[in-house]
């Protein structure tokens, strides 16, 4: 861990971010109070919808509701 002051961080702030974003952990502190850390975000991964296909057609026979053949006799 890399601790900087707020005027090195100020002159100096593309560099701790790069080095940031290589792994290391910067903290920017003001007369020796932690102020900030310079960390990388994590990518979030996109969740996928249900149906958010724009070419996926679905197509469902018009008795899709209706009971099953199969089970008429418990039906009764």
């Amino acid at each position: 861990m890399t601790t900087v002051s707020v005027a090195d961080a100020q002159v100096h702030l593309t560099q701790w971010i790069n080095r940031a974003l290589s792994g290391e952990k910067i903290v920017i502190a003001q007369e020796d109070e932690t102020m900030v850390m310079l960390s990388p975000v994590k990518k979030v991964k996109k969740q996928r919808k249900i149906g958010n296909e724009p070419n996926f057609i679905v197509s469902m026979s018009g008795d899709f509701d209706e009971p099953l053949e199969d089970f008429q006799e418990y039906m009764k």
